[in-house]
């Protein structure tokens, strides 16, 4: 028996725990060398640029701590706030809630930057790992070969901007949540199913969608048999969410104080021939997302999730800037399924991709580190 378990144990080691802890450890090694770049004079913490570190000396977790990390870290000491130099409204509660409540556990450290610095980075790190051993798992369910999972895993593990998913933001908690949704999808557990979806639509903007997708995969599970015990599982989104904006409006007397588009795709009209390569990189990997997005819808199984994920790469088109489009679109993970699958019969150019993310992935986190806006 327990023979039995080791070996089940053993692809998720093979194909989750090693590459991960593999590709954080040369995370680890680039931050620590990009010391050798020089740092950009124009972040907005100009100290931060002097000493060559933001929250704590210690640069192993600091490195994983910057731009929107700020607000996190405001959010998780003094909550939502509005005074004419801090507006911190816009970003979801679910995150810093968990670094608060994590912050027990340090017997009066709190409002320590060293202590919220680790809390952080290990959390998103934790969500991270078990968004990736959690989509193993419901990969498998839908049927997909071990090579299919093990590619999908390292694609999201190399992608060019994944780094953000150990660095102090809410993208590794929304994954998780995400994910554990999808797989509880998957197996009719609809319970756990509208809890997490739940909890994704207070880990990031985009997470209301979560909800919408796993109620649509019940609806059309359960053509015949819907069951109002069931149905009521899914009050549970709308009223955190509720709740949610309910504490913004009080903040700000506006009901949408977290919502303003603004339209930036209209700014890059008139930049057409001047775009800096940040912006063309992350119009191409939006481009990218979009496509295999359209091949996952083609090909497999779970559409509903594909067509959530559509919507998480367009959506950000007339709510972001253009330099943050492919960090919003990394939680779109059918569209890895679909490049996977791709490459997968395909070995001299899945080293290719392999050979351009990895090293793109690790100069966009060298510039992260010094201080440069990569996402």
């Amino acid at each position: 028996m327990l023979n039995a378990k080791i070996s089940d144990l053993k692809p998720l080691f093979n194909s989750v725990i090693l590459p991960f802890s593999a590709t954080r450890l040369v995370l680890l090694l680039v931050g620590w060398l990009a010391n050798v770049f020089r740092a950009n004079q124009f972040y907005p913490i100009r100290q931060a640029v002097e000493r060559g570190w933001q929250f704590t000396p210690y640069r192993v977790f600091d490195i994983f701590a910057r731009w929107d990390t700020s607000w996190y870290y405001t959010l998780a000491n003094n909550g939502y706030v509005t005074t004419p130099d801090r507006f911190n409204l816009s970003f979801a509660p679910l995150y810093p809630f968990l670094i608060k409540a994590s912050t027990w556990f340090t017997l009066g450290y709190t409002h320590h930057r060293t202590t919220f610095t680790i809390i952080s980075v290990t959390i998103a790190n934790l969500a991270f790992l078990g968004a990736l051993l959690i989509l193993t798992r419901a990969l498998a369910h839908m049927g997909l070969s071990g090579q299919h999972i093990s590619k999908t895993i390292w694609l999201i593990l190399i992608f060019p901007f994944s780094f953000f998913f150990s660095a102090a933001y809410t993208e590794s908690i929304f994954l998780f949540m995400m994910v554990a949704a999808f797989a509880f999808s998957l197996k009719n557990q609809w319970l756990l199913a509208a809890v997490t979806a739940a909890l994704a639509a207070l880990a990031h903007p985009l997470g209301l969608l979560v909800p919408v997708a796993v109620l649509v995969t019940y609806l059309m599970q359960n053509k015949s048999r819907v069951r109002l015990k069931e149905l009521a599982y899914f009050l549970l989104s709308p009223l955190l969410f509720f709740l949610y904006i309910l504490v913004v409006h009080s903040f700000s007397g506006d009901w949408l104080s977290f919502f303003k588009p603004n339209y930036p795709w209209l700014a890059l009209l008139w930049q057409i021939g001047s775009f800096t390569w940040l912006q063309i990189l992350n119009i191409t990997v939006v481009l990218i997302f979009a496509v295999f997005l359209a091949v996952y819808l083609w090909r497999y199984q779970a559409k509903v999730w594909a067509a959530i994920g559509v919507l998480f790469v367009v959506l950000p088109l007339f709510l972001a800037s253009p330099y943050s489009w492919s960090r919003l679109s990394l939680i779109a993970f059918p569209a890895y399924v679909s490049l996977a699958g791709f490459l997968e019969n395909r070995p001299q150019l899945s080293r290719a991709v392999d050979l351009l993310f990895w090293p793109l992935q690790c100069l966009l986190f060298a510039a992260w580190v010094r201080f440069y806006f990569a996402g």
